[in-house]
């Protein structure tokens, strides 16, 4: 009981937080009263309505007012809606419900069967085949997968509808985009489980132990993947929920989702902030029903208080390489075929490391020299030559290799220019999110508990939010173009940085060499320099990779919602949004812009898998 309250308070400060930087984000657009009064209130009018929402009061007294209205669910009305905030969002909610409880139910069949599978036979087909799954799902935007079955199963095929809401019908196709890309994530969860259990020594003699000898190897492995999955899906849960609003978005689901884009699209401030909450709420609630399940199935983390530092991705959890059965206790029956593997990491690792240098070697090349690569000039129309299919096709023309645009535009040379605006926005964003992160975790290694604390609590409630709704809410109420882009998306970044720093400058702040060589007189920048850094480079230098990748796949998604970098701008999102309106008639314009984002994710994914390798830290 004593840690399940220390979680709730902790859940309860979280969503203090939470509040807090839903208040910022309203003050950032300047004095609220006037978004609160007609265009032409008289002077009276105005200070009544302060008068009522205490904002002739300091900021202290306005945040308790305010936090007193979300405690009583008044957010006010929509604008577009007339309707009370928070109930529209409830309304729409049980769509969000049902499409999450479909997805979650079809990723754990298809990702526990394939983790099994992989598990149980090391050397089997669908061992060799699940590490390149999961990257491939890490690397593909999951809104363009959506995309993509939409083409082929909806439009092409006609086997399912592609919008709207009227039956069960219409959640096959969204709830298959999402299992597509989380399945292989799970199943990587199942066969580290499976692999620890039979490292263990747990074998199954087949038929000689009958039904009993599979119910309880069953049961080890099932105990083992809750083990895991509880621990790992404090991270997942904000990016599912984000992961199920952009699907709503795309398959226009009535749901909680949606309802929030779709108020940052149209400025209605009241729905953006109540479903900036709501998504806070559930995040924070279902991660502390995790932390009680979690304690169920592993007694020993109750006496553990303190969350594991964030992650960056959510698939790389085990060291594979550290897993292994001793000769002694190898299983048979079930698990006859796990034998000792040949893993080699350095030849592994060569290989990931030439594979990132050739994609992001040739990204980097084509975004610095776009204007030579390209064969034309992307902003030039030719109206002659609209929606002319790629070259090897019937009426391709061999001019246009990748066809062309609505307005005859070259795609290709599109696409090369493209990746500047996009690399160079993601970039820039890791960079701040880097730095302020570094800062506000060193300030909790070095300060004392109520500091550190606060900063952990800061942390979690900008992780609560799921990140896309996040950064679209704030985009949404502040304006977006390139500036506040690349502010937004580095400043609510910053949580895996703060975390990452945090441990390794305590841990390193406990060593013995540090504390010798403090004892010896040595101080600040030398200790920083010698004991501290040498450590944190590498890890550190893998997380900014990976945060490279997922502000890159931000950028696209805030670009194909049009909340994004703004034309005449061109960005690979950008190019996603214009054609998804000719997704019946134009399938390279959805379809090649989609390849040149999984192109430049497989090569950061890759390099960020090589740095972890070469830092000797398999997951992050």
């Amino acid at each position: 009981m004593a840690y399940l309250a220390r979680r709730f308070v902790q859940s309860l400060a979280v969503l203090l937080f939470v509040m807090l930087i839903i208040f910022t984000i309203l003050r950032l657009q300047g004095d609220p009263i006037f978004r609160l009064v007609p265009p032409r209130a008289s002077p009276d009018v105005i200070a009544d309505v302060r008068r009522h929402h205490a904002l002739d009061e300091p900021l202290p007294i306005q945040f308790a007012v305010f936090v007193g209205k979300v405690v009583q669910g008044e957010w006010g009305k929509s604008l577009r809606y007339r309707y009370p905030a928070w109930q529209l969002l409830l309304d729409y909610g049980q769509t969000t419900v049902t499409l999450a409880s479909a997805t979650l139910a079809l990723t754990v069949l298809l990702g526990g069967l394939l983790g099994i599978a992989a598990g149980a036979r090391p050397r089997s087909f669908a061992a060799s085949f699940l590490p390149a799954t999961a990257t491939f799902s890490r690397s593909v935007p999951d809104f363009w997968i959506g995309v993509v079955l939409m083409l082929v199963v909806g439009v092409s095929m006609r086997w399912l509808p592609v919008a709207g809401h009227g039956g069960v019908q219409h959640y096959y196709l969204p709830m298959s985009a999402l299992a597509i890309s989380l399945a292989p994530r799970f199943a990587r969860i199942v066969q580290a489980a499976m692999r620890q259990t039979l490292a263990a020594g747990f074998a199954v003699g087949g038929p000689a132990l009958g039904a009993r000898g599979l119910l309880a190897f069953a049961k080890r492995i099932v105990r083992a993947s809750l083990r895991l999955v509880f621990r790992r899906a404090n991270v997942a849960v904000p990016l599912f929920l984000g992961s199920i609003a952009l699907m709503e978005q795309v398959y226009v689901l009535p749901g909680a989702g949606r309802l929030t884009i779709q108020a940052a699209m149209q400025g209605d401030r009241s729905l953006v902030q109540a479903g900036m909450f709501l998504f806070g709420l559930a995040t924070v609630t279902v991660r502390f029903a995790l932390d009680a399940l979690y304690a169920a199935v592993d007694p020993a983390a109750r006496r553990v208080v303190k969350r594991a530092p964030a992650r960056a991705e959510m698939d790389d959890v085990i060291d594979f390489r550290r897993i292994r059965p001793t000769p002694r206790t190898a299983p048979a029956g079930i698990a006859a075929g796990f034998a000792p593997a040949r893993p080699r990491p350095r030849q592994r690792a060569a290989v990931v490391g030439w594979i990132a240098a050739i994609l992001l070697g040739s990204l980097v090349f084509s975004a610095v020299f776009a204007d030579l690569m390209s064969p034309f000039d992307p902003s030039r129309q030719e109206l002659d030559s609209q929606l002319i299919p790629p070259a090897w096709t019937e009426r391709g023309r061999l001019e246009f290799f990748l066809g062309t645009d609505s307005l005859g535009r070259d795609v290709l040379s599109r696409l090369i220019h493209g990746s500047r605006a996009s690399l160079r926005v993601g970039l820039m964003a890791t960079l701040s999110a880097a730095v302020t992160g570094f800062a506000l975790g060193s300030l909790a290694a070095v300060s004392r508990a109520p500091v550190a604390a606060s900063v952990h609590r800061l942390a979690d409630a900008f992780s609560s939010v799921p990140y896309i709704l996040l950064v679209i809410g704030t985009v949404g109420m502040v304006g977006h173009n390139l500036g506040i882009l690349w502010l937004v998306l580095g400043v609510t970044a910053w949580p895996p940085f703060a975390r990452l720093a945090h441990a390794y400058i305590a841990a390193a702040r406990g060593k013995e060499a540090y504390l010798s060589a403090r004892a010896s007189g040595a101080r600040g920048p030398y200790l920083v320099a010698r004991h501290v850094i040498p450590h944190l480079v590498g890890p550190l230098a893998a997380l900014f990779v990976a945060t490279w990748g997922t502000l890159l796949l931000t950028e696209s998604s805030l670009t194909f919602l049009n909340l994004g970098i703004n034309p005449p701008e061109i960005t690979w999102g950008g190019l996603l949004a214009s054609g998804r309106e000719y997704i019946g008639t134009a399938w390279w314009m959805i379809l090649f812009p989609g390849i040149a984002i999984s192109i430049a994710m497989l090569g950061i994914v890759s390099a960020a898998d090589w740095l972890r390798a070469r830092t000797g830290r398999p997951g992050m």
